[in-house]
């Protein structure tokens, strides 16, 4: 029997195509293959009465799935410019480098010398001192969508101009239920002490963009409810009580330039009407082998902070959705096995009724705050 020539062709395109998709390979560019490891340097030296910290670490590939490469046992010292004076950071784990106070000379400039362990020598340039004003206020209203938080500042000598900002927030959050009683090595026990029911818990995390501001095209260094952070309506951060503690920068026109560029290589990239990427240049150099690469920009400031707080009652209607139910189960040994041990279920509370004793219960993240993240130890600044 003769195959029409239609037929052969369509024959000869899908064994083609069988055999292409047999012998495909992943591409993976060089870009995100190659295992470049370079230091990164994190942090400001601190002009005001607080620690300095420099954070060194290692980069990683696109595809690492190690969050975190710390650089351990260097030595990381901040030089004065003119004097020769040296001020030791000590190393206290993790990458972190620490010294309590610096006094900086707002006349003098200063510079960052690190020695890693392998023997290579950093070095970032001379900085001058930046002195923050204080901020103005931390202030926040609220519409449809949620609350959102601003910070207000000023200048009286114009002369700050470029601004950064980070914040720390916490927030109070309670389980569905308050439980009496917890199921432990296969039995339901009454809890003593109401503190450890884990009913009432608190979450704190950073700041993960970058918030930068600039008055620079302004007649007045004044920056008014520049808007640092969104919380959407009905969301667990404001469903008892909020904090919020920011922190203001005030940065160079250098230093606000290589924040603004490294901000949009991070965060505004991936849409064709976004900007391209560019090379990240910093201030700090390796001084061992002037061919590689460095990331980071040394600044040094006061680093001034003010706190708000902000209280459920105070942004009503809102109640964050937990889709609770409870069960009730029978005090018998099967049923505590079954539900408390198998499926995973917690006890609340007790009821008596025909024909015996049971056990209210809901699911773990209903009952133990700890489910949705956050620590039952309470917060030293927490009202």
């Amino acid at each position: 029997m003769k195959m029409s020539k239609s037929k052969t062709c369509k024959s000869i395109l899908l064994a083609a195509f069988i055999l292409g998709a047999g012998c495909k390979e992943r591409y993976i560019p060089k870009e995100i293959a190659t295992n470049y490891s370079y230091l990164v340097v994190d942090g400001f030296l601190n002009a005001g009465n607080d620690t300095t910290t420099i954070t060194l670490t290692r980069s990683k590939t696109l595809e690492d799935k190690n969050s975190f490469y710390p650089e351990l046992s260097a030595q990381v010292r901040v030089e004065e410019e003119g004097s020769g004076n040296m001020f030791t950071l000590d190393e206290i784990g993790n990458g972190k480098y620490q010294v309590p106070l610096l006094p900086l000379n707002p006349s003098r400039k200063y510079r960052l010398n690190i020695r890693i362990s392998n023997g290579g020598v950093y070095q970032s340039d001379f900085v001058v001192v930046k002195n923050s004003p204080p901020i103005d206020s931390i202030s926040w209203d609220q519409n449809e969508e949620g609350v959102t938080i601003y910070a207000n500042t000023h200048d009286p000598q114009d002369s700050s101009r470029y601004y950064r900002f980070e914040y720390t927030e916490t927030w109070e959050h309670h389980a569905e239920y308050s439980a009496l009683y917890d199921y432990k090595n296969g039995a339901v026990v009454y809890i003593a002490d109401p503190d450890s029911n884990h009913y009432k818990c608190w979450t704190t995390q950073r700041s993960t963009d970058i918030l930068l501001a600039s008055t620079a095209r302004l007649d007045k260094d004044v920056l008014y409810k520049f808007p640092l952070r969104k919380i959407l309506r009905n969301a667990e951060e404001i469903s008892v009580k909020y904090s919020t503690i920011v922190t203001q920068y005030v940065l160079t026109e250098d230093g606000y330039q290589y924040w603004n560029l490294l901000k949009k290589n991070t965060e505004e990239l991936g849409s064709i009407f976004g900007p391209q990427p560019s090379q990240q240049t910093g201030n700090i150099h390796c001084i061992s082998n002037p061919e590689e690469p460095v990331m980071g920009y040394l600044s040094a400031t006061t680093g001034l902070k003010k706190r708000i707080y902000i209280n459920n009652n105070e942004v009503l209607p809102w109640q964050y959705p937990r889709n609770c139910q409870t069960i009730t189960v029978d005090a018998i040994p099967d049923s505590i096995q079954w539900y408390f041990g198998m499926l995973g279920y917690s006890p609340i509370d007790s009821v008596t009724a025909p024909p015996g004793k049971k056990y209210n219960a809901s699911q773990k993240p209903c009952v133990y705050c700890t489910f949705t993240g956050g620590t039952t130890t309470k917060p030293s600044f927490w009202p």
